[in-house]
């Protein structure tokens, strides 16, 4: 049981990367507006991001829940 919880905390750890990852690379490319007025944007990056933070929430939440108990 203990690899179990092991491996969800380094998956909790790795969602949490790539929602860092996703934060830090919107806030890098930036928005412009193109010649014909059209708003170009990385808007994606915002939902998959909180999925992410979301899914690495929920990742850690499960692997602390399925700890054994110390009696």
């Amino acid at each position: 049981m203990k690899r179990h919880a092991d491996a969800m905390q380094w998956a909790s750890l790795l969602l949490l990367a790539g929602a860092l990852g996703c934060a830090i690379s919107f806030r890098s490319i930036g928005s412009r507006v193109g010649p014909d007025g059209v708003l170009h944007e990385p808007f994606a990056l915002i939902p998959i991001g909180y999925a992410l933070a979301a899914g690495s929430v929920a990742t850690l939440a499960l692997s602390l829940m399925s700890r054994p108990r110390r009696p």
